[in-house]
Formats: structure tokens, C-alpha cells, sequence
């Protein structure tokens, strides 16, 4: 790509929900006979469509053009990924069979906002240092799974994501990884579903988040609930709207909420999956107005009555609208005559 193109595609990247920077790239691509500036111009004529059928004939069109691109033939082969006026706004692949490097450095890879990986540690830790390595500016979620991973295996280091600015979403899940050098406070989403370095996990953790965090969801890490909820209860948190921890201790976990109103002001979701007994309910029935703000409860009651649920713990919360209940691996929904049920919920 010319240092022209380049300033044309950031121009783009700096403003990925507006559209005259595309038709200004698409005019530049077409007017030197690149397929790539109709491509472009295609897939923003079916975002204006008038009409569901001219919508689908164009957004055909757009396919066909891009089966067509040489770039493309090669590179999204066995891949599952989104499109966006031309670009590719997300991917999802298994780094095996994937050029992420190669992928990076392409036209429609330049626009990227979410990346979801998988592969052994190895090849995650090479796309860690692939990602640092990148200009891709609109990048801003990275998701890995770490497949076929041993306690022999050296786990992937994550440090070096934090030589990209733009990242505000990762995800981690299965296997272990290096927190060494990594902190949480840049993220608005954070999700760890993983083992890792646990000195490494530890530091990060205690390191704490910034007060922009949204979402927040972390199942089994090998800390306790005191080393699990600290860093959370010291941030004054501004924007957090949904929590989902899973701890074998959930009945301290709810303890600890109940006690701090601040972590509590904005969450619209919560998740405690462990063996909450009577006694973790207590917590949230004795301080039921810190509680109604959540419109989406997701808890496990391996030692809990039913008939206590249904009859004591749903009716002094009538604002939940999704209410999902664990019984050891299986989930029941609940129906409740003060449940207002969102469609779409049932799986949630």
C-alpha cells in the first residue's frame, strides 16, 4: 500500500460507523480500475437499500465481488468472519490454518475490530507479538482459546498486547497464560476463563481496573475470594453493568457485595455461580434495595429449597426481567408471575 492509500484507510479507521471516508477511498480505488473500490461501494449501496430484496440482491453482489479479490481467496479460507462496507470488522479461526500476520497486513483486514483465536500456546504467543507488531488501529477486542495445552507447555505471555493502545475487550479461555507484565486497568471488558502463571495472575489481578470497566466475568481462577474481590471493592467503578463470577465460595462472594453499595450502583447483570446456600440470600433479602438495579440473575442453588426461591428470594425482587437458575451442569429459566421474560432469554 502507498503512504496515499494508507492515509485514506485511516481516515476510515478513525471513524468506522461514518461513511464519507469509504466513498472517498472507494472513488480513489475505482478511479485506478481496483475492483476493491467496488467492492466498497457495493456494500454501502445495500446498507441504503429501500427494500429487504434490493438489500439481499446487493449484499450478494458484494459476496461474489469479494470471492473474487485475489487477496481473499487464500486468506479467509475456513475462517468465520463479518463483513462491514468492504472490510472484514471481525474473524474468527483457528491459527493453524490462519495467516493472522498475512491477514493483518491485507486491505480488508485493516478496519478489524475483534479477533477470536484458537490454537496451543505456542501459536497464541505468536500472535500476541503478530498483534504488537501490527497498525491496525481499529482493533479492540482480542478473544484466545487455548487448545490441546499441557502443564509442560511454557504458557503464552500476554504482554505484549499492551503495546496496542486501542484494545478495550479480552478474553481468555482454557489452558494457562503469563500475566507477567500485564494489567487490567486499560480494559472495559474483561472475561478469564483460564488457569495460568498463578504469581503472574495474581499480580495483574491485585493490580486492579479502571474505573471504566463494563463487564467483568471470571470463572475458577486459582485465588481465593478475599485475593478474587479486593481489587474490585477498592475501584470506584463508573460504568460496570454486569459481573459473573464463579467461585466455590459464593456465599461470601454475596456477602462482600451486600456490604459494598458502590459495586453495586450501576450492575444491571449479575452472575454467582457456586453452591449458594440460604444463608447467601440472606445477604441480598436483608439489603434488597442495593439489589434493584439488576434486571438479569444468573446463580446457582445446589443448596437451596426451591419452594425458598420461588416464594421468598423472586418476590422482593419483581425488576428482574431474566432470572436463570443452576442445578449442578443443567440451567432452568425460571417462570415467576413477577417475571416480565425478555425474548431470547431462555438461554441465557
Amino acid at each position: 500500500m502507498t503512504a496515499e492509500e494508507k492515509q485514506l484507510i485511516h481516515a476510515i479507521a478513525s471513524d468506522l460507523n461514518g461513511r464519507d471516508a469509504y466513498r472517498v477511498y472507494a472513488d480513489w480505488l475505482s478511479s485506478r480500475g481496483d475492483s476493491f473500490g467496488e467492492l466498497i461501494n457495493t456494500w454501502l449501496q445495500a446498507e441504503s437499500a429501500s427494500t429487504a430484496e434490493e438489500t439481499q440482491r446487493l449484499t450478494d453482489a458484494a459476496l461474489r465481488l469479494a470471492d473474487g479479490l485475489p487477496e481473499l481467496q487464500k486468506l479467509l479460507v475456513g475462517t468465520t468472519h463479518r463483513w462491514h462496507r468492504g472490510f472484514i470488522s471481525a474473524v474468527s479461526a483457528r491459527l493453524q490454518n490462519f495467516d493472522l500476520r498475512a491477514f493483518l497486513a491485507s486491505r480488508p483486514g485493516q478496519c478489524v475490530r475483534k479477533l477470536q483465536l484458537r490454537g496451543d500456546g505456542e501459536a497464541i504467543s505468536s500472535a500476541v507479538q503478530i498483534i504488537r507488531d501490527s497498525n491496525v488501529q481499529s482493533l479492540n477486542e482480542v478473544r484466545f482459546e487455548q487448545r490441546d495445552a499441557s502443564i509442560e507447555d511454557e504458557p503464552p505471555a500476554l504482554v505484549g498486547l499492551m503495546a496496542h493502545p486501542g484494545l478495550r475487550s479480552l478474553g481468555l479461555s482454557q489452558g494457562r497464560y503469563d500475566f507477567s507484565g500485564f494489567y487490567f486497568d486499560g480494559l472495559e471488558h474483561v472475561d478469564v476463563r483460564c488457569g495460568g502463571n498463578v504469581e503472574s495472575l495474581q499480580h495483574a489481578w491485585a493490580a486492579g481496573f479502571g474505573a471504566q470497566l463494563r463487564s467483568l466475568e471470571a470463572y475458577d481462577l486459582p485465588m481465593s475470594v478475599d485475593a478474587l474481590m479486593r481489587p474490585l471493592e477498592q475501584t470506584s467503578f463508573t460504568r460496570l453493568l454486569s459481573l459473573a463470577l464463579a467461585v466455590s465460595e459464593a456465599d461470601d462472594v454475596l456477602r462482600r457485595l451486600a456490604s459494598k453499595p458502590a459495586l453495586l450502583s450501576n450492575l444491571t447483570s449479575l452472575s454467582v455461580l457456586g453452591p449458594v446456600s440460604e444463608v447467601g440470600f440472606g445477604y441480598m433479602l436483608a439489603k434488597p434495595e442495593l439489589f434493584q438495579g439488576i434486571s438479569r440473575l444468573e446463580i446457582s442453588r445446589r443448596r437451596v429449597r426451591s419452594t425458598f426461591f420461588q416464594k421468598q428470594v423472586l418476590p422482593v425482587f419483581p425488576q428482574l426481567k431474566a432470572v436463570a437458575v443452576q442445578w449442578g451442569v443443567r440451567k432452568y429459566p425460571y417462570q415467576h408471575r413477577a417475571l416480565q421474560r425478555v425474548p431470547g432469554d431462555d438461554e441465557w
